[in-house]
């Protein structure tokens, strides 16, 4: 008589370029005699995805701390994401008060002044090219000292995080003297 044997199988989403991890071991009774051999594959796609985002934002950090002016990356929602060292020197503060809060909040506050809101406020126009944005401000508590403000958006993918990239220098004599913008405040 013979016998007959089923395997049902089951369909799984097909990745492109998974991270498949192997190993082959030995199968070994009771008595410690190899009687096989057990073959185990491991998925390890998102952990070495992980990985190399992690190595992406340790690189990215790094060059937002090599910039030697003030520089800040904002999020869709004007929240700091990161901020180099140069930020914190010029304008005070620290990483654990100034990531993940508003730009408004940050400092005592000396950016929640008009002309950083109508700045940074403004709808950025739609696509995902860069944009570059320009302007003189002062802020508060700093006097009559004005800034200039570059923003440029970073080009990402439709449904990415948006990324606002906010470099921060003093403005130009001619700014102060009145032939440049007209300051914001």
């Amino acid at each position: 008589m013979a016998q007959s044997y089923s395997m049902d199988s089951a369909t799984a989403p097909i990745q492109t370029n998974p991270e498949i991890r192997t190993r082959i071991q030995p199968y070994r009774t009771v008595d410690n005699v190899i009687d096989g051999v057990v073959l185990t594959f491991a998925n390890v796609t998102e952990r070495v995805n992980a990985i190399a985002a992690q190595e992406s934002s340790l690189i990215a950090q790094a060059i937002v701390d090599a910039v030697s002016s003030p520089l800040l990356a904002l999020d869709g929602q004007l929240k700091v994401i990161s901020a180099n060292q140069a930020f914190y020197a010029s304008f005070g503060g620290e990483p654990s008060l100034t990531v993940g809060r508003a730009i408004f909040e940050i400092t005592d506050q000396r950016w929640d002044v008009p002309g950083v809101h109508a700045f940074l406020e403004t709808p950025w126009q739609a696509g995902p090219g860069p944009e570059l944005r320009q302007a003189d401000v002062s802020l508060r508590g700093d006097g009559a000292r004005p800034f200039k403000l570059d923003a440029r958006r970073v080009a990402r993918k439709p449904g990415d995080r948006q990324v606002l990239l906010l470099s921060i220098s003093p403005a130009q004599a001619a700014a102060t003297s009145g032939e440049g913008p007209a300051l914001a405040r």
